[in-house]
């Protein structure tokens, strides 16, 4: 495990306990920006410790939350096992305090790579923060989630219902 890897509590807006994460640079490695690291659905900070080590190499300061209902961060539903928000805005609020706590008091250029929920969560707060970030890179965005047997209408209904 990185021995320069600290993980730290946040706290949402909305007053959720997030857990995030900072990856400091090796001795002697000048810091040229910060990369916030969005993760995907089900994943946690621990699954990125040798991406935030390749990015420490290049002089880049990694910090990432492992979003609400996920990894070690608080859950809103009843049992501690089940991931769920109302509305995907709730991610935004996560992103936001990651950023606001974790990344600018760096006062250094900030990068995005986001990995699959991590980047549609990332394209909507592109969308409301247009100039936020240096650049940003996508992986595999979760643009769609296939429902397979069921017909697209359904999930629509259904998702209005219990929203």
């Amino acid at each position: 495990m990185n021995e320069r890897f600290k993980a730290q509590g946040l706290q949402s807006p909305d007053g959720l306990g997030l857990r995030a994460g900072k990856w400091g640079l090796p001795e002697g490695v000048t810091p040229r920006g910060v990369c916030i690291l969005l993760e995907g659905f089900t994943e946690f900070l621990e699954k990125y410790h040798e991406v935030a080590e390749e990015l420490n190499q290049r002089g880049l300061i990694v910090v990432s939350v492992d979003w609400r209902s996920q990894g070690a961060s608080e859950r809103g539903a009843r049992d501690n096992r089940t991931g769920h928000v109302r509305d995907f805005s709730e991610y935004e609020l996560d992103l936001a305090i990651l950023f606001q706590k974790l990344a600018a008091p760096l006062n250094l250029p900030v990068i995005v790579l986001a990995h699959s929920m991590g980047a549609h969560i990332l394209l909507r707060d592109l969308h409301e923060n247009k100039r936020r970030f240096l650049c940003a890179a996508l992986v595999a965005p979760m643009l769609d989630i296939v429902v397979e047997k069921y017909p697209r209408w359904l999930v629509n209904v259904l998702t209005f219902v219990l929203n």
